[in-house]
């Protein structure tokens, strides 16, 4: 008959530590907080009167340029030159800032104080 052997297993880390550093201490948990719930999700809140849309297609000459195509809509950031603003595409698969030409976008929303 075999004697049963246990077998411990030793837990890994995660990263290798580098050579003569000290592990990062735990993360000690908030207690005085609950979790957030999905509809508590942090969002940033969405300025409309910086929402413009695109008149036309505007392709780049440089890297500094947004290309963009007709009705993208473009969050602009910044107004810090008369004819050029800077702004990024408006969608939520990510985005690139540029500059974007003034006279190439519209207003998106008509903004009235109620």
């Amino acid at each position: 008959m075999c004697k049963e052997e246990t077998i411990t297993k030793e837990k890994v880390p995660d990263q290798p530590a580098k050579p003569g550093t000290k592990p990062a201490p735990p993360v000690p948990a908030r207690v005085d907080e609950a979790p957030p719930t999905h509809t508590e999700e942090k969002t940033n809140p969405i300025n409309y009167a910086n929402v413009y849309q695109a008149l036309w297609d505007c392709a780049t000459n440089e890297t500094d340029e947004l290309g963009f195509r007709r009705g993208d809509m473009i969050y602009i950031y910044e107004k810090p030159h008369v004819d050029w603003w800077i702004g990024s595409l408006f969608k939520p698969q990510g985005f690139n800032v540029g500059l974007v030409p003034k006279d190439y976008v519209m207003e998106a929303y008509e903004i009235t104080a109620s």
